[in-house]
């Protein structure tokens, strides 16, 4: 494709109820990538615009480590020399505004996503930090990231976070590829501490220290359920 100057990914962001529907899953940027590279080859020719409605900002792409993209005010403007992103305000860009239909779904969820540009799928539930009386349990490898259980027994709640005891001989891989020479190989509740956790996810007792973490971990605990 030598002449090719410019190309578009559409509908980049998943619906919450769809993203089962990323190919590859959290590994379908590789393949955009494979992609771009195949068509560009290098000379630094093409550019790419990725276009979405606003659903998740804790998406594949967003948190991909190429693109590695932080979360900026509603308008602004993020660029790395490389990369560009903008959470368009669309009442400035579109004018939307005074349609009966627009005033119908004020308010709603649906308004604060087709009228505010607000993201539809990232809620505030389930998120806490972990608390200082929290212990280790054990550590989960996942799509190459490695996350720490602990569990604070007083408050009677399991927390998710980045942070981790390296030195753990309890370090459980969900899947082949992140399988390797210092994790044990689980699938489905084949461990007391897999079921442990599922468990206690189906009762609500989990929390994320972020956003960023819920994202990625929910898909791991879903695997064991």
């Amino acid at each position: 494709f030598p002449k090719v100057k410019n190309m578009i990914l559409e509908e980049y962001m998943e619906e919450d109820d769809k993203k089962g529907g990323y190919e590859n899953g959290w590994g379908e940027p590789d393949l955009f990538l494979s992609i771009y590279d195949t068509i560009d080859r290098g000379e630094d020719r093409v550019i790419c615009f990725l276009l979405g409605n606003c659903t998740t900002f804790y998406n594949p792409y967003h948190m991909h480590e190429t693109f590695n993209i932080p979360k900026v005010k509603k308008g602004e403007i993020w660029y790395n020399g490389n990369v560009l992103f903008q959470w368009i305000d669309e009442n400035k860009v579109t004018g939307k505004s005074g349609s009966k239909f627009d005033k119908m779904i004020e308010g709603s969820k649906y308004g604060r996503f087709a009228i505010n540009n607000e993201y539809s799928d990232d809620r505030d539930d389930f998120i806490m930090p972990r608390t200082q009386q929290a212990t280790f349990r054990f550590a989960i490898d996942y799509i190459g990231n490695t996350y720490g259980v602990w569990c604070d027994t007083k408050v009677g709640v399991i927390f998710i976070d980045t942070k981790w005891d390296t030195g753990t001989k309890f370090r459980y891989a969900l899947t082949l590829e992140d399988h390797r020479e210092n994790t044990l190989m689980t699938k489905g509740k084949t461990a007391f501490f897999i079921k442990w956790l599922g468990d206690n996810f189906k009762r609500g007792n989990v929390r994320y220290v972020n956003k960023e973490v819920r994202a990625k971990a929910e898909g791991a605990i879903k695997l064991i359920l």
